[in-house]
């Protein structure tokens, strides 16, 4: 009988067992990096959407004759009494077109010159990073009225 030991090809358990705790090393240094980066990126984007709506709120505050958005009704009729009214109208005077005594439309052409804003480019306030939330709670004081974000 001719029995011959054939040389396999492939790995031994010990050299399985070598990568697999590199690997484990590897990781334990990189996800603690990881995981710092995605918090100071959502620190970094939370701080950027502030500025943007503090930007925008001021400059609706200059163009509107020291009015801030969300004090008077959409249709520009009068002030905002309602608690429902103020972070419809916040936003709707943020997002859309507004005249000077802030009505405003999604469309310039149904609104008379001179028309201003939109002053941020969405649709809604920018979402914040921690929570994913976008909503906003107004409320009315003597000087002035503001609405704050749930963030």
């Amino acid at each position: 009988m001719n029995l011959r030991i054939r040389k396999q090809a492939g790995f031994t358990l010990i050299e399985m067992i070598i990568v697999v705790l590199l690997l484990g090393i590897l990781a334990m240094v990189i996800i603690p990096q990881i995981t710092v980066s995605t918090g100071e990126a959502r620190l970094n984007t939370l701080r950027t959407n502030l500025n943007t709506v503090r930007g925008a709120i001021e400059l609706y505050y200059h163009q509107h004759n020291n009015t801030y958005p969300g004090a008077v009704k959409t249709d520009g009729t009068g002030a905002a009494t309602v608690a429902a009214d103020l972070p419809a109208a916040f936003i709707a005077q943020l997002t859309q077109y507004t005249q000077l005594n802030g009505q405003a439309a999604g469309d310039r052409s149904t609104l008379t010159a001179p028309i201003y804003g939109p002053y941020l480019k969405t649709a809604d306030l920018p979402q914040n990073p921690y929570n994913e939330s976008a909503g906003i709670t107004c409320t009315r004081s003597v000087v002035p009225k503001s609405c704050f974000s749930d963030w």
